[in-house]
């Protein structure tokens, strides 16, 4: 599934957020980390979170398994 979101945070904190909440408290693998993405593995699944433009910051995540915390990260992003 794929899913489109906006922040307040910048690209650098939103991609941080991220880290902490799939690889923090879901235990994800991160695969992928560059300035623009971070991408995180696991339960048979993954999730992808890309920053697709800035002010404000986009972000495009992309995941299979995980769709109700993808829903719940976004939820808690600051708007």
């Amino acid at each position: 599934m794929r899913y489109e979101t906006t922040t307040t945070l910048g690209p650098a904190e939103a991609l941080e957020q991220a880290e902490r909440f799939f690889a923090g408290e879901f235990g994800l693998v991160v695969r992928q980390h560059d300035p623009r993405a971070i991408g995180f593995e696991g339960g048979g699944g993954h999730v992808v979170v890309a920053v697709t433009s800035e002010q404000p910051t986009t972000l495009d995540l992309q995941t299979r398994e995980w769709d109700e915390p993808v829903q719940e990260f976004m939820q808690q992003l600051p708007r």
